[in-house]
């Protein structure tokens, strides 16, 4: 039988800093999906996160489009992790070892947040990456997430499109200086 899939709490806390400010109808809705930002489990059904995810996604601008907010939401999950202390532990490794190593290291890195995200990369040329990974809900998040990502580790202008999308997998071109 295969291990639930779930998202540790560094994920949950990163979600608390992104819905932040948080009002009294949003902490409702965060609490009927059960999750309790003063006393967080070690880790919630994938389910649950979506839900969060879609939650945040709610309260931004009504005026970008579906994919720009997944967009937003991707660049702001890379913000707030590295204020987890899981998050400056990644982070602070991903700046020795550079842009490359960062990506050859992705499912490591996603395994931190999740025990269920995979990735794959193939190198086109220098500072020319195509990672492929399991996970193709919200995929417009990775583009603005991998974008900041890279650029903790070191990368400059980077630019990432999502070049390859399937029922179970999303295809990503990471392109940098």
């Amino acid at each position: 039988m295969a291990e639930p899939r779930v998202a540790f709490s560094s994920l949950m806390q990163s979600l608390e800093k992104i819905l932040r400010p948080i009002d009294a109808p949003t902490m409702e809705r965060v609490r009927a999906l059960g999750i309790d930002f003063d006393k967080l489990l070690p880790a919630y059904p994938v389910e649950t996160w979506y839900a969060g995810v879609e939650l945040a996604m709610s309260r931004f601008d009504p005026s970008l489009t579906p994919e720009q907010k997944q967009n937003h939401f991707g660049v702001r999950l890379v913000e707030v992790y590295g204020d987890t202390l899981v998050g400056k532990a990644m982070y602070a490794m991903m700046r020795i070892i550079g842009p490359e190593r960062s990506i050859q290291r992705a499912t490591r890195s996603f395994r931190t947040a999740t025990n269920f995200l995979d990735t794959s990369y193939v190198v086109h040329g220098p500072r020319d990456w195509e990672l492929t990974m399991n996970e193709v809900v919200f995929p417009h998040r990775y583009p603005g997430f991998f974008e900041k990502a890279l650029s903790v580790a070191g990368a400059k202008n980077v630019k990432v499109e999502l070049t390859g999308l399937t029922n179970t997998h999303a295809t990503y071109r990471s392109r940098w200086d």
